[in-house]
C-alpha cells in the first residue's frame, strides 16, 4: 500500500485573515493519477476554495486498489495516530468503500467526535448502517439497470448483456445489481465475466469472440484473478479493442478510453457534492446526524463522440440532456474557458485603469482582484494536460505552462521574453525544414489555425516529440489582436502504433504470400525429390549417374530449406516463447544474409557459448539478429568484416543494480555483433534506440529498427550495450539469460522406426507428382496403394473401401474438400481409422484440432523416402 498525503492550502480574502483555519481531512481509498481520485481530489479543492475563511486541505491516498492487506492498513492506523494526534481535523470527507470502512472501524480512537461525510460509496447497505450521529454522506449509484435499458435502446437487436467485473466492491456491487436487473428484462442472456474467475488474458480472448446482437457493460476491471493490478487508462483501451461490440460505461473517468458512454457516475459530481455537505457541517447550518444519507442518483448520460460515430449512432437519438465529449476538435469548444480568462481579464484591466482614476481605495481593490484573476488564470493553463505558450504580436514568449516547458526543455523564467522560435523549434519530419513561424500563420489568418501537419518538436536537450499543434489569436473586446496561444499535445506514441500496425498489415501480406508460394513450391520439389530418391534405386549404388541424382537431391533439400527459413522469417502470430538455441538462430539468419549483404563483406562466426539454450521467441530472434547485421552491412559500403561471437558471462548482482534493464544476476549468453565500419559519433550514441532516430539520409531509414530490437532484448530479460568508435567500426552486445532447458526435438526424432511393410494405404492429394511419387515410394516398400485426387474422393473411396484401408496419407490442402473436412468425414464412418496428415506449410492453422483428434503424426513437405517410410511405419504398428 502506497500511503500519500498532500496538504493544500487555499487561496484567503483579505477579511478573513483574523479567523483560525479550518483544518478538513480528505481521505481518499485510491492513488493518486488515478482519474476518479483525482477528480473528486479536484472536485473538494475547487468548492473549499469559495469560503470566506482560509481551509487547510490535508489529503491522504491509501492505494487501496492497487495494494492492500492487513498489516498495511494497521501500519495506516499507527501512522494516522501519531500524525493527528496533535492536529485533529475538524471534518473527515472519505472517497470510496475503502476510506470510509477505515474511518468507521477506527473513529472512536483516532477522530473521535469529528463528523465524516462520505461519497463515492457502492455498498449500500455499508452506506445505510454507519452511525449517524457523526456520519453521513452519498452513496456512489452505477444505474445497472438504466444502462442496459439504454443499450436495448440504442441497439434494438441485443439479445446478450455482457458485464465485465472484478472483485473489487465497485466490481461486485455492480454485478450484484445486475443480476437484481434479469428478472425486467425477460427473454434477455446475461453474461458475467468475472475478476475472480478471470484472467485479463481470458477476458481479452472472450471478448474478442462476441458477436453481433451483444452489448458489454464494463463497471470495474482493475484486479483479475491472478492478482494483476491495473489502471483503467491501461486496461479499457485493451477491452474497447477486444471488443469487436460497443462497451458501455459506468464512470466518467473511462470515457476517452474507448468506451461508448452511458448514465456514468463522476469523481467530480461526488467530490463537489460531498464538499457542500462538509461546508454546511463547517458553518453550523447543520449537523451530521440532521442529514440523512443520500442514496439518489446524481449520474448523468455522457457519451463518447468518436465511438457513437463507430457505431452509428445520431445524437438525436441520445436520453435528452446527453452531454456528449470529444467531438471532432473545435479550438473554441476545447479552449473556451482560456479564451474567456483572457478576455475577463483584459476587461477587468480596463475597470482597474477606470477605478485608478477614482480613487485610491478602488485602486487598492482593483490590484488584489487583478491579482486573484491572474492566480486563476495561471491556475488554468497549469491544469491543462496539452502544452499552452502564449506570445505577444511581435512573437516574445508571454507565458508557458509546465508541459511546455517538459517538451521544450525550457522553463519559463528563461524563455519569458525570447523568442518563439528561439524556445519552439518545430521541423517537417520528412523534409527536416524549418516549420513556418506559428506566430506570423496567425496573425496573417486572424483566426483559430491548424498549423502544418507532420511536425517534429525539438527540445532544448535534442530529444524529438512528434507533435499536433494549433494556433489562435488573443483579442480584446475591441477585436484588436494582442498575442497568440499556441496549443500543441505530444502523439510520439500515437504515432508510432500506427507505424507499427503498418509494419504488422506489411509483415502480415509477406506472410500470407510466403505460405502461398511454400506450398506449391514444396509440393514441386516432393515430386523432385521422390523422383530422384526412386530413380537412384533402379540405378543401383554403383551407376556412374547416381552423383547426379545426388547432385538433384542436395539442391532440392537446400531449396525445402530456404523455403522453411523464408517462412520463419516472415512469420506473423502471437511470439512463441520457448527454449531455443541462439546458435541454431544466428544460423538461420545468416543464411538469409549471406544472399542479401555486399560481397565485399566477409562474415566470421566464433560461436564459444556452450551453453547457448535462452527462452525466447526464434523470430524475434532472428529478426533482431538480421536488423543489427543489415545495419553494420550499411555501415560498411565499400566491404569489411561482420564479427558474429557468442561466449558466456556471469552478471553480478551490483551490475544489475546498476543497469536499465530489469534482468536479474546469473548466468547469460552474450552476443557480440561487430563491424569494421564508419562508426556512429560519441553526441549520437545516446539517441539510437530513440523511435524515428536515425543517422541515414532522408528516405533511407524509418529509425524503427534499433527501438524493435531495444524493445526485443528488453522482452526478453536481457540487456543491450553499444560500443563504436568513429573509422573504426561498431559492435554491439546483447545479453540473454541461459535457459536449463533443451529445446524441445520433433515428435518424428523421438519416436523409433516401426517394421511394418505390408497393408494398404489411400493416398489423398490433389497434386499429381506428389501422389503418383508418394504410391511408387510405398509400393517399393510393399505396401499396396489407393489414390484419390482430393478429400471428396477420398471419402468416397474410404466409404467404399475402408475395411481394406490400413491408413489413409492425408493432404492439407485440396480443392473441394479440403484436409481437414475429409479427416473429419473418414473419422464419422471409422472413429479409429488411421490418419497420417502432410502438408508443404511448415504450420497450417488446424493441425492442433487434427493432433487433438488423434492423427498418426504429421510429415512436412518435401520429404525424402526413408521420412515417409519410418512415418508409415510407426502409424501402421500403432
Amino acid at each position: 500500500m502506497l500511503i500519500t498525503s498532500v496538504v493544500f492550502p487555499l487561496p484567503l480574502p483579505v477579511a478573513a485573515e483574523e479567523q483560525p483555519p479550518y483544518h478538513l481531512l480528505l481521505l481518499n481509498s485510491y492513488h493518486q493519477g488515478f482519474r476518479w481520485t483525482d477528480d473528486v481530489t479536484a472536485a473538494v479543492i475547487s468548492t473549499m476554495a469559495r469560503v470566506p475563511r482560509k481551509v487547510e486541505l490535508h489529503v491522504e491516498y491509501m492505494d487501496e486498489k492497487r495494494f492492500h492487506s492487513d498489516q498495511l492498513l494497521a501500519a495506516l492506523e499507527r501512522l494516522f495516530s501519531l500524525k493527528y494526534r496533535e492536529m485533529r481535523p475538524d471534518i473527515i470527507i472519505t472517497s470510496d468503500d475503502d476510506a470510509l470502512n477505515f474511518v468507521k472501524r477506527h473513529h472512536a480512537e483516532l477522530f473521535p467526535s469529528v463528523p465524516v461525510v462520505f461519497c463515492g460509496v457502492n455498498d449500500v447497505q455499508s452506506a445505510l448502517t454507519v452511525p449517524k450521529r457523526f456520519f453521513t454522506g452519498l452513496v456512489e449509484t452505477l444505474d445497472i439497470r438504466d444502462n442496459i435499458s439504454l443499450a436495448i435502446r440504442l441497439f434494438p437487436q441485443t439479445r446478450q448483456i455482457v458485464i465485465v467485473s472484478d472483485g473489487t466492491p465497485t466490481g461486485v456491487g455492480t454485478r450484484q445489481m445486475a443480476r437484481e436487473s434479469e428478472a425486467d428484462f425477460p427473454g434477455m442472456e446475461f453474461v458475467y465475466l468475472d475478476g475472480e474467475q478471470l484472467s485479463t488474458r481470458e477476458l481479452l480472448e472472450r471478448l474478442k469472440g462476441l458477436r453481433q446482437g451483444s452489448v458489454v457493460i464494463a463497471p470495474a476491471w482493475y484486479r483479475d484473478r491472478d492478482g494483476r493490478v491495473f489502471d483503467n487508462t491501461a486496461i479499457y483501451p485493451m477491452i474497447a479493442e477486444a471488443s469487436p461490440v460497443p462497451v458501455m460505461a459506468t464512470s466518467s473517468a473511462n470515457l476517452g478510453l474507448g468506451l461508448l458512454g452511458g448514465k456514468v457516475n463522476s469523481g467530480a459530481i461526488q467530490g463537489q457534492h460531498a464538499a457542500e455537505l462538509a461546508l454546511r457541517i463547517l458553518s453550523g447550518q447543520a449537523v451530521a446526524a440532521d442529514i440523512p444519507v443520500e442514496t439518489a442518483s446524481h449520474n448523468r448520460y455522457m457519451f463518447d463522440s468518436r465511438q457513437l460515430t463507430r457505431f452509428g449512432i445520431d445524437e438525436q437519438r441520445l436520453p435528452a440532456g446527453s452531454i456528449v465529449l470529444h467531438r471532432p476538435f473545435s479550438f473554441y469548444q476545447a479552449y473556451r474557458q482560456l479564451v474567456w480568462s483572457v478576455i475577463a481579464a483584459f476587461c477587468l484591466f480596463t475597470v482597474m485603469i477606470i477605478a485608478l482614476l477614482v480613487t485610491n481605495r478602488r485602486l487598492r481593490d482593483a490590484r488584489g482582484s487583478l491579482a486573484r484573476s491572474e492566480e486563476n488564470l495561471r491556475i488554468t493553463i497549469r491544469s491543462i494536460g496539452d502544452a499552452v505558450i502564449t506570445t505577444d504580436t511581435s512573437g516574445r514568449i508571454t507565458g508557458m505552462n509546465p508541459v511546455a516547458e517538459k517538451l521544450t526543455g525550457w522553463m519559463f523564467p528563461e524563455a519569458g521574453g525570447r523568442s518563439l522560435g528561439e524556445v519552439l523549434r518545430l521541423v517537417n519530419a520528412v523534409s527536416r525544414e524549418t516549420c513556418p513561424d506559428p506566430v506570423s500563420s496567425v496573425l496573417a489568418s486572424g483566426d483559430t489555425t491548424a498549423l502544418e501537419t507532420d511536425t517534429i518538436l525539438i527540445s532544448r536537450s535534442g530529444a524529438e516529440y512528434r507533435v499536433a499543434d494549433s494556433g489562435a489569436p488573443i483579442r480584446t473586446n475591441e477585436g484588436e489582436i494582442i498575442g497568440i496561444v499556441l496549443v500543441f499535445r505530444d502523439i510520439t506514441d500515437e504515432y508510432l502504433r500506427e507505424e507499427q500496425q503498418a509494419q504488422s498489415r506489411k509483415l502480415e501480406a509477406i506472410g500470407q504470400l510466403a505460405g502461398g508460394v511454400a506450398h506449391d513450391f514444396n509440393n514441386m520439389l516432393g515430386g523432385i525429390i521422390g523422383n530422384a530418391e526412386m530413380l537412384a534405386l533402379k540405378l543401383g549404388s554403383g551407376h556412374p549417374l547416381q552423383k547426379h541424382v545426388s547432385t538433384i537431391l542436395t539442391a532440392s533439400e537446400n531449396a525445402a530449406g530456404l523455403t522453411q527459413r523464408l517462412l520463419i522469417f516472415s512469420r506473423k502470430g502471437n511470439v512463441v516463447i520457448a527454449p531455443m538455441d541462439l546458435h541454431h538462430a544466428i544460423g538461420n539468419a545468416l543464411t538469409l544474409l549471406e544472399h542479401s549483404l555486399d560481397k565485399g563483406i566477409t562474415i566470421r562466426r566464433e560461436l564459444n557459448a556452450a551453453p547457448s539454450t535462452i527462452k525466447g521467441d526464434p523470430v524475434q530472434m532472428v529478426n533482431s539478429i538480421i536488423n543489427l547485421c543489415v545495419n553494420a552491412g550499411h555501415a560498411m559500403p565499400e566491404g569489411g568484416v561482420l564479427t558474429i561471437s557468442t561466449e558466456n558471462v556471469e552478471l553480478s548482482e551490483a551490475y544489475c543494480r546498476d543497469s536499465s534493464f530489469p534482468i536479474e544476476p546469473g548466468c547469460f549468453v552474450r552476443i557480440g555483433i561487430r563491424d569494421t565500419g564508419e562508426g556512429i559519433p560519441q553526441d549520437l550514441l545516446p539517441r539510437i534506440f530513440e523511435p524515428f532516430f536515425t543517422t541515414k539520409g532522408v528516405g533511407k531509414g524509418t529509425g524503427l529498427g534499433l527501438a524493435a530490437v531495444y524493445g526485443t532484448i528488453r522482452e526478453h530479460h536481457g540487456c543491450i550495450c553499444v560500443q563504436s568508435e568513429k573509422g573504426v567500426g561498431t559492435v554491439f552486445n546483447l545479453c540473454l539469460p541461459v535457459n536449463d532447458v533443451s529445446p524441445a526435438c520433433s515428435a518424428e526424432e523421438g519416436e523409433a522406426s516401426g517394421t511394418a511393410q505390408h497393408g494398404c494405404i489411400l493416398i489423398v492429394d490433389d497434386e499429381e507428382q506428389v501422389r503418383t511419387v508418394a504410391a511408387d515410394i510405398l509400393e517399393s516398400l510393399g505396401y499396396r496403394v489407393l489414390q484419390a485426387t482430393d478429400g471428396r474422393e477420398g471419402v468416397e473411396i474410404f466409404a467404399a473401401r475402408g475395411g481394406d484401408i490400413d491408413l489413409v496419407l492425408l493432404d492439407m490442402v485440396m480443392p473441394r474438400m479440403g484436409g481437414l473436412a475429409c479427416f473429419r468425414e473418414i473419422r464419422a464412418i471409422d472413429p479409429h481409422a488411421r490418419v497420417l496428415v502432410t502438408s508443404g506449410f511448415a504450420r497450417e492453422n488446424s493441425l492442433e484440432e487434427l493432433q487433438a483428434a488423434g492423427i498418426m503424426g504429421f510429415l512436412q513437405k518435401p520429404y525424402r523416402r526413408a521420412d515417409l517410410a519410418r512415418m508409415v511405419a510407426q502409424a501402421m504398428c500403432r
